[in-house]
């Protein structure tokens, strides 16, 4: 590819389109409202924000201009974004985490990061930041409803472990969206019949499926 005669280099690392099952949970969770457009003032007055996100060279520049879009132009100079990267997120701080290898303390290592952000530098609002499509879901067989519920399982123990900080749970959806999780909402879903049977029937599906 060139242009003005000039060689531009062409990335071959390929963001991933999204799936069916993917697009089933974000489509039934957006019905319930359990996931629904991040409100645009829902940051103000937080200008020191630790995002706790993938470092997917495909997301994150996008992760990063969504956030900035909700401040105005004069603020946007004064917004503090200490950003914690690992490959994937916050599925690492699910409990007993498929990620988190036999004798490694990742989950641990990245848990005194964020600690040390809040408690050592002192960022109080923590942005954390899952994605769909994630690759290191997909490679490691976790179901896209899994990526959701990692979200809530990471807020819980964050808050469990880091003293006087709040937390923030987002789905950025593709490289354009970024919706809000109700983490309330979402355990009730959960917890009920309905949610019961639609996980379910995600398992089903697509673990047969893979």
């Amino acid at each position: 590819m060139e242009a003005h005669g000039v060689k531009v280099p062409i990335s071959r690392i390929i963001a991933l389109e999204m799936n069916q099952e993917e697009t089933e949970v974000i489509r039934e969770l957006e019905r319930l409202g359990i996931l629904e457009s991040l409100d645009t003032h829902h940051f103000k007055k937080k200008l020191d924000i630790t995002t706790i996100t993938c470092p997917d060279g495909t997301r994150i520049r996008h992760t990063f201009k969504l956030l900035l879009d909700m401040y105005d132009e004069k603020e946007r100079n004064g917004v503090n974004y200490h950003p914690l990267t690992h490959h994937g997120s916050g599925l690492i701080l699910v409990p007993n985490s498929s990620l988190v290898k036999n004798g490694h303390t990742t989950d641990i290592d990245f848990l005194d990061q964020i600690k040390m952000a809040v408690n050592g530098i002192g960022y109080r609002s923590v942005a954390l930041v899952n994605h769909l499509p994630c690759k290191m879901a997909r490679n490691n067989d976790i179901r896209a409803i899994e990526v959701i519920d990692a979200l809530a399982q990471a807020k819980k123990r964050i808050k469990k472990e880091v003293s006087d900080v709040t937390v923030a749970c987002l789905l950025q959806v593709a490289s354009d969206k970024l919706l809000f999780m109700s983490k309330g909402k979402y355990e009730k879903w959960k917890k009920s019949e309905t949610g019961k049977q639609f996980i379910t029937n995600q398992f089903r599906k697509y673990s047969m499926a893979s």
